[in-house]
């Protein structure tokens, strides 16, 4: 049951009064669920660390009846499965409304874990600035991740670092507290401040907070580390100063003038002159600075956020600048107070500046703004310098532009803000003696002179800290979160649970009917004192830990611990839940199920399915990241899968990998290479591939290894070498060739570029789906003409790519397949030009460029043909030929576009307003010897044609399937241009571009369902210079045309833009193009811009390939080893799907390494589905371990003594199971071995047995 805000909204702009009866009807509906089960209780209540409600999934359900229905429960979890124990906790508050008088114990290996959950996020508006412990300050939105902050322990009333994160809590009316520094906060009625009470300090919600209360505010903070002057200079400190009192204009900067101190004007002046940059006058108020190698606003924004304009913020360097470099920023901030507008011109001009004192001697008193964000950020700037600054409303008011330092935007006055600092706090940073000041604490107390209720709702955040503190700066002032039992949602299901008069970091009592000591919920780590309390109910949260396992000793202290001190003090009736995750076969929780207990198990993972058990906070892509980057295969079984490993299921036995390692006792990886290879024997590297050089990518691994022979079908393997990492394509040829150089060996690369099931393949038959091509069909190659399919390969992978395109259909394949590109450079032109294909053209893997390029866009042509009707002989009629001219072929086009044959019959279809379309047809038929009848059908119009040859000519196929012969490609392009100008009669539309008002331009668009006359229309426009664009768009339901149904077929269509559509205008010169077009077209004075995606250029066509997301889960999707497939094509190695050219079977590495002049020759190693099979596959290695045919180095003959990699090799091993990812070492080694299993080139010489000695 979850409420469609979204649908709400839409009701609530239509029927107001409707949306608020829904809202409430939906919430008293909640409230009866929730009060009834825990599970509607959870949902309706609890929010989860990404907002919002906790969505139930089918185990919380299950999570609650197992509770319900037994005393004792046991629930396994994988890691930060929050929502679990969070569902646990609720069942807790849960129990608590039903009989407040209960009591509850939360034990937890850290107490504070679970107090945290038990306590609530009280909210603050979105965009409050939240204090971090770098000293930079960032919106309480922004920190979704846990993120260090910084806030004053109430205890010592100093700084302390807290860790805390946000979450999006409802939108809802606020209170605003307007405080006497000027900053106003907008808080939840909830959300405590600490308050002065007489003498105590105390925390007190924002309903209770009255004007002329004074709350606690902090300045004087010092990061814990500090920018050093090498990062950023004291000069630089001050120009930072200079260009934040500006704006940011026209990409210059307009600064505010001085003219009421000499020396600070000079100084500001020679900070310009040195850096190169050119002061002019702006008007009466300012001047406009730019010029330089670096223009004033481009070294602005590497350090200043600028907000329509204005700066709102700057670097997190600049926050945490020492002492002396603040200052100077301060000081040169601040004498922007020295422009002063004069007596006569204040109230048309603002009072912008004032300043106190005589000569050299005087100093800003003032500022004053347009822009009140900016002055918020300077006074949170000199809270650094332990300066109080105080914003108020100035009496003038902004009448004139002012130069540019502000814009009116169409008011005839503008707001003015000042900013003041008491003269006292001025010594503090300005670089005068003639001020002094006084050493003060790091707090002070700020008067509340205003508090009101908003009337509209706002968007609230919450913000939850997990230490003790749960306290963080939120602008300046101290603000908490307290305990969920303050929870509006919690009151509305128990009216009655009111909080209590005890409160504690963990523990809280609700108001109760009986006299009771103990709280009404209670956490405590596994080592604290329960102090004789007496529990109704126990919640285990994660008691184990890695130390409470580590020996038989802890695990049986960890036992006798929860039985003799938290499963004691259950009452007769009390039950009990643990939750956790899988340590040991032998830990708490295996040892609770032996007794009895309910047990329940909630993987990440479906093991049967592949599906993730939370979707929302677990993705497959990143269940796989922590699987093969975080955590490894070994301890992803374990904490994620909960399946602690039982003695005898692993494939590679520990005792076999430990008799390889004995044989390679006294000996290491030969990192410096081989200076011979034995006679007899042969060297070979196996090379897995990564994705990319990035943290969240596989690794590419290489491993060398000797072949040994022993029989004439036998061979021993010795490891030799290994060497993995994140390398881009040219590192991973250089690995490949050093390990080639070092060991004179046979190299096999992973090779599996492919395509996924339904990638439509240009043939010269037209488009195929790649899964359906057999030997010896025809393919599109990079060398503009048809070559033969040699092989199709079937495999799977892991990973797929779609590569981003304007005006295109996507094509999704492995990363590694290489296309068809050319690199792209921008031409000369205003705003940079525009990006253009420029030589060299070549291959590049698709899913790792390196450098903006273009793809290939083919362009297929078919062998010249006369361009006739060949009508073939009937019974009656004897063949002939006819010459197809420029109105045959428009009425040909036209029937691409509206015709169907039916028994012996040509039909085309027409509106009942296109008589003119109809007397064409006619006409055009008539002079060629064929007798049209034209029939009228309520709205319609059918031009009938009864003539077998020529029904037997144009039965063309129908729906996706229809095209006009593609050996008519063969046409000359006149006439070709001529079908799709008829086509475009009857399929085509002219549409202004957007939703420009002024100047539009116009596209011309055709749609239809067939894919291969898409390629037709597409790839004659090409030919006759003219670009076009291509997009696929589905039908949902079934569409009525003419009386016949369109069915729910993906529609292409092509979109020629302004300058090409007027191309094609100007070739239409038919009566009919005159009658169809004149009244829909309009002449577009933006003709000049192509506005096309579509680059023709030298006869070839090219599309700029768009950046991937920096993101890996938004440039690769997880594929789960799905069917792919790819083609091997003779000669050329290359084809065509969906238009883009394409290289063959053979990844691109091993091309570019075969192509590269090096001596090391590179093999391709198709895995496809062979790793899984027994014989053969990764399984095939455990039974050569296990026969002793492998030797591993190992200094000391174990696992212990063994270099990095090796070990990590041997843990790939041993966690390896069938169907599950394998190890990417493990992979790099079965390449090696199979490689050499099937080469053919074993020598015949004698082995020569002996000690390998190792290259020095």
């Amino acid at each position: 049951m979850e409420l469609d805000l979204e649908a709400i909204r839409q009701l609530a702009e239509e029927d107001p009064d409707a949306a608020k009866e829904m809202v409430r009807k939906y919430r008293k509906a909640m409230i009866v669920l929730a009060r009834n089960d825990p599970s509607w209780f959870c949902q309706y209540v609890l929010k989860n660390r990404g907002g919002g409600m906790i969505r139930q999934q089918p185990h919380h359900h299950a999570m609650h009846k197992s509770i319900l229905e037994n005393q004792r429960s046991l629930i396994w979890t994988f890691p930060e499965a929050g929502k679990s124990t969070q569902v646990a906790i609720g069942h807790v508050l849960w129990r608590l409304g039903k009989d407040p008088n209960r009591t509850f114990g939360i034990l937890s290996n850290a107490a504070q874990m679970a107090a945290n959950i038990v306590s609530a996020m009280k909210c603050e508006v979105r965009g409050t600035p939240v204090l971090k412990a770098d000293g930079s300050w960032a919106r309480i939105e922004s920190l979704v991740e846990w993120t260090k902050l910084l806030t004053l322990d109430t205890r010592t009333m100093r700084y302390v670092e807290v860790t805390g994160r946000s979450a999006y809590n409802s939108n809802e009316r606020c209170f605003r507290i307007e405080l006497d520094s000027g900053q106003a906060m907008h808080v939840t009625e909830n959300h405590p401040l600490l308050v002065l009470d007489g003498a105590a300090l105390v925390w007190r919600p924002a309903r209770d907070i009255k004007a002329g209360n004074s709350v606690v505010a902090v300045r004087n903070y010092t990061p814990k580390e500090l920018t050093s002057p090498e990062e950023i200079p004291p000069e630089a400190a001050e120009l930072i100063g200079y260009l934040l009192t500006g704006r940011l204009a026209d990409e210059t900067m307009v600064l505010r003038k001085m003219n009421r101190q000499p020396g600070w004007i000079a100084r500001r002046s020679d900070f310009f002159n040195k850096l190169g940059w050119t002061v002019k006058d702006n008007g009466r108020w300012s001047v406009r600075v730019s010029g330089g190698d670096t223009t004033p606003a481009e070294y602005a924004k590497q350090v200043v956020t600028f907000e329509n304009g204005w700066p709102v913020d700057v670097h997190p360097a600049v926050w945490a600048l020492d002492d002396t470099s603040i200052c100077r920023l301060l000081s040169a901030l601040w004498s922007a107070g020295f422009l002063k507008s004069y007596e006569n011109t204040r109230n048309r001009n603002g009072f912008l500046g004032g300043s106190i004192g005589l000569g050299n001697s005087r100093v800003p008193s003032h500022i004053e703004h347009v822009n009140r964000p900016t002055l918020d950020l300077f006074r949170r700037l000199f809270m650094r310098a332990g300066v109080r600054a105080r914003i108020t409303k100035s009496k003038y008011t902004a009448f004139a532009d002012l130069g540019g330092i502000c814009r009116r935007d169409g008011s005839r006055y503008k707001d003015l803000y000042r900013l003041s600092i008491e003269s006292a706090d001025i010594g503090r940073f300005w670089p005068v003696s003639a001020t002094r000041h006084a050493e003060r604490p790091d707090h002070y107390l700020e008067k509340v002179v205003r508090v009101f209720k908003m009337s509209m709702p706002q968007e609230t955040w919450a913000l939850e800290v997990q230490e003790s503190q749960h306290s963080y700066i939120s602008g300046g002032i101290l603000s908490h979160n307290t305990y969920i039992a303050e929870s509006p949602e919690l009151h509305d299901v128990f009216p009655e649970l009111k909080p209590g008069d005890r409160w504690a970091a963990n523990s809280f009592t609700v108001q109760r009917s009986t006299i009771r000591k103990d709280p009404s919920v209670t956490a405590i780590g596994l080592t604290g004192k329960f102090l004789g309390a007496r529990f109704d109910g126990l919640v285990l949260d994660d008691v184990d830990s890695v130390e409470t396992v580590l020996t038989p000793e802890a695990r049986n202290l960890t036992e006798r611990i929860v039985r003799t001190k938290a499963l004691s003090r259950l009452s007769e009736d009390g039950w009990a839940v643990a939750i956790g995750n899988v340590w040991d076969k032998d830990d708490l929780m295996h040892r609770l199920e032996k007794t009895g207990w309910k047990s329940l198990r909630f993987p990440v993972m479906d093991a049967k399915t592949g599906q993730s058990n939370d979707p929302e906070n677990f993705p497959l892509e990143r269940i796989y990241a922590i699987r093969d980057e975080d955590q490894g295969p070994l301890e992803f079984s374990r904490l994620y899968m909960l399946e602690p490993r039982a003695e005898g299921e692993e494939r590679f036995r520990m005792e076999w990998i430990e008799g390889a390692l004995l044989k390679g006792r006294q000996s290491f990886l030969l990192k410096e290479g081989l200076i011979k290879v034995p006679p007899g024997c042969r060297t070979v590297t196996g090379v897995d591939l990564g994705v990319k050089k990035k943290a969240s990518s596989d690794p590419t691994a290489v491993i060398t290894v000797l072949e040994i022979p022993t029989s004439k079908e036998r061979s021993d393997y010795q490891l030799l070498n290994i060497e993995f990492g994140r390398w881009n394509a040219h590192e991973i040829m250089e690995k490949i060739a050093e390990q080639q150089r070092l060991f004179n060996s046979e190299v096999w690369v992973e090779s599996n570029g492919c395509f996924v099931p339904g990638t439509q393949v240009l043939t010269a038959s037209g488009y195929k789906p790649i899964e359906t091509i057999e030997p010896g069909e025809l393919v599109w190659t990079h060398q503009n003409r048809w070559r033969k399919v040699l092989h199709r390969h079937d495999g799977t992978a892991r990973y797929v790519v779609t590569p981003k395109t304007h005006g295109n259909l996507p094509v999704t394949c492995t990363p590694n397949h290489a296309f068809y590109v050319s690199r792209a450079e921008r031409t000369p032109g205003r705003n940079g030009g525009h990006w253009r294909p420029t030589n060299p053209t070549g291959w590049c893997s698709i899913g790792f460029p390196d450098t903006e390029m273009f793809l290939r866009v083919a362009v297929p042509t078919w062998p010249d043909c006369a361009a006739t009707l060949e009508l073939s002989a009937t019974k009656q009629l004897a063949a002939r030929t006819i010459d197809v001219d420029e109105q045959l072929a428009a009425v040909l086009g036209l029937f691409m576009a509206e015709g169907h044959t039916s028994n012996g019959y040509v039909h085309w279809t027409l509106n009942k307003s296109e008589t003119y379309i109809a007397d064409f047809i006619t006409q055009t038929m008539q002079r060629h010897g064929f007798v049209a009848r034209t029939y009228a059908r309520q709205n319609t119009l059918r031009v009938t044609i009864g003539q077998k040859q020529l029904a037997r000519l144009l039965k063309i196929g129908k729906h996706d399937r229809k095209c006009l012969p593609l050996k008519w490609m063969g046409w000359p392009v006149e006439l070709r241009l001529a079908l799709i100008r008829g086509w475009f009669i009857g399929d085509g539309c002219v549409e202004k571009n957007g939703t420009r008002r002024v100047n539009p331009s116009l596209n011309l668009t055709g749609c239809t369902v067939s894919r291969d006359w898409a390629m037709f229309v597409r790839s004659t426009l090409h030919q006759a210079g003219i670009p076009s664009s291509i997009a696929c768009k589905v039908r949902r339901k079934p569409t009525q045309i003419a009386g016949r149904t369109i069915r729910g077929k993906p529609i292409y269509c092509i979109r020629l833009a302004d300058s090409a559509s007027q191309r094609l205008r100007s070739l239409m010169s038919l009566p009919v193009e005159s009658a169809h077009w004149d009244k829909r077209w309009f002449v577009s004075v933006r003709s000049n811009i192509s506005g096309t995606s579509t680059i023709l250029q030298s006869g070839e066509a090219w599309t700029r390939l768009l950046p991937y997301s920096q993101t890996a889960s938004e440039t690769y999707e997880f594929y789960d080893d799905g069917p792919v497939h790819n083609l091997t094509v003779e000669e050329d190695h290359s084809f065509t799907v969906e238009d883009f050219v394409v290289h063959n079977a053979q990844d691109m590495l091993i091309q570019l390494m075969n192509m590269s002049g090096r001596s090391c020759k590179v093999n391709a190693f198709y895995t496809g589905r062979n790793k899984y099979d027994p014989m053969y596959g990764v399984e095939s290695l455990a039974n050569e371990l296990a026969m002793g045919c492998w030797t591993i180095p190992s200094w000391e003959g174990n696992l212990e003594s063994a270099e990095p990699e090796v070990k990590q090799l041997c843990d790939e091993m041993y966690a390896y199971m069938p169907n599950k990812h394998t190890g990417d070492l493990l992979m790099a080694l079965w390449i090696a071995r199979e490689g050499a299993r099937t080469s053919k080139s074993k020598s015949d010489n004698k082995v020569e047995f002996g000690r390998i000695r190792l290259r020095r």
